[in-house]
């Protein structure tokens, strides 16, 4: 469960090198990168991802795009996304909020903010798959309690059968 492993997207290969020295910087080793959404999506299916740094504009399958086929799949429901913009992308931002986005920062960003939207992401990741753990056993205690009455009521049944047939 302490998976804290990073795909970095975006089309152009030196803004994958500076990010990906930030992230190392900052003790973040496990990076893998992609070239475009649609390269992103088939590592996203072979590989689980705890967090996605995606850029906004890319050729074949936009960082939007690619978000909402991350939302689509329930296997990566606890995927964190954080989208990189530009600063005149207000509607884009937008879009991508309404899509489900965890985090966005805008181009030119500092190091050291890319880094705390990246722990904060693993934080709120980590939090997300607990309380999910947690509802999952309150239903299953819920379930185990309906199963309990629905066992007694079953037994009671039987038993005035068994005895309407013994006194008749």
């Amino acid at each position: 469960m302490n998976n804290r492993r990073i795909l970095l997207v975006d089309d152009v290969g030196s803004m994958r090198s500076v990010i990906k020295s930030f992230l190392h910087d900052g003790k973040h080793e496990l990076v893998d990168e992609a070239c475009d959404g649609a390269h992103a999506l088939e590592m996203l299916g072979r590989r689980k991802y705890a967090v996605v740094i995606c850029d906004l504009e890319m050729p074949k399958l936009n960082g939007i795009e690619l978000l909402k086929k991350i939302r689509e799949e329930k296997r990566m429901r606890h995927v964190q996304f954080i989208m990189i913009t530009t600063h005149n992308e207000a509607e884009k931002i937008k879009e991508a909020i309404a899509a489900g986005v965890d985090d966005y920062i805008a181009k030119p960003f500092q190091a050291i903010s890319l880094l705390t939207k990246v722990e904060k992401a693993f934080e709120k990741r980590t939090l997300g798959i607990t309380q999910e753990s947690l509802a999952r056993v309150n239903r299953a205690a819920e379930q185990s309690k309906c199963d309990v009455e629905q066992a007694k009521s079953d037994t009671v049944e039987i038993l005035n059968e068994v005895i309407i047939e013994t006194d008749g």
